[in-house]
């Protein structure tokens, strides 16, 4: 019996630092005007939903290490037809939070999920969500690039 009870204590004990012990999920969806988007300038067509005032070169997350990001993508103009689809989160410059030189969506289509293995508190990562666009299922342009940060928290 009391073998018993100390495995019950053991696995709720286990069962709580595994709850307790995850990191956040953070969601990042990424806005494209699907019907207008062109190369070289890709900021008036892509967002973040960040004010305007932030453009999508500065725009930053802070994180933990931990933590989870699943960057999604979304038509913000044709949403019914158009399709935007993640491709890859590759690592561009700085501290690498992920342990890898990039994550790809596994064929998951219109997103992706990062885990962030390591980070010193004030340290930014730089990198690039690379997506393509359809529209009624026919590609513009190739693949875009835009490359915001990622900032271990303070």
């Amino acid at each position: 019996m009391k073998k018993y009870i100390c495995s019950i204590l053991f696995l709720t004990f286990a069962f709580i630092n595994f709850s307790y012990g995850q990191g956040q999920t953070h969601v990042i969806t990424l806005e494209v005007q699907t019907q207008q988007i062109a190369k070289p300038d890709l900021e008036p067509f892509c967002s973040f939903g960040q004010d305007q005032s932030i453009s999508n070169e500065d725009f930053l997350i802070e994180v933990e290490p931990g933590d989870i990001i699943r960057w999604n993508a979304v038509s913000a103009d044709a949403p019914g037809t158009d399709v935007v689809q993640i491709t890859g989160i590759n690592h561009a410059s700085g501290a690498n939070f992920f342990g890898a030189p990039g994550l790809n969506n596994n064929g998951q289509g219109n997103f992706v999920m990062g885990f962030i293995n390591s980070g010193n508190p004030g340290e930014i990562q730089k990198y690039d969500i690379r997506f393509k666009v359809f529209n009624n299922g026919v590609q513009r342009n190739g693949t875009f690039i835009i490359d915001p940060k990622i900032k271990i928290k303070n």
